[in-house]
């Protein structure tokens, strides 16, 4: 690979490339909220350890949780 030189890339076209990226993480959580059923309180506080959560820290758990689904799904 001698007189081979590696392009770097410009660090506008990657601050480009991570907007369209959180951009499309935003319009896949918005899909998959209007598709997708989401775990209900009783379902999560059927789980060891989260049996006396409460309703607004399930409610927060529940979101996290499904969030973090999607953009594993995605990635």
């Amino acid at each position: 690979m001698a007189g081979r030189t590696l392009k770097k890339p410009q660090a506008e076209s990657l601050d480009i490339r991570l907007e369209q990226k959180d951009s499309n993480i935003c319009d896949q959580i918005q899909k998959a909220e209007n598709n997708q059923v989401k775990l209900t309180i009783e379902e999560l506080r059927s789980c060891k350890g989260f049996e006396t959560v409460s309703e607004s820290e399930a409610q927060d758990i529940i979101e996290s949780l499904f969030r973090l689904a999607v953009i594993v799904y995605n990635f």
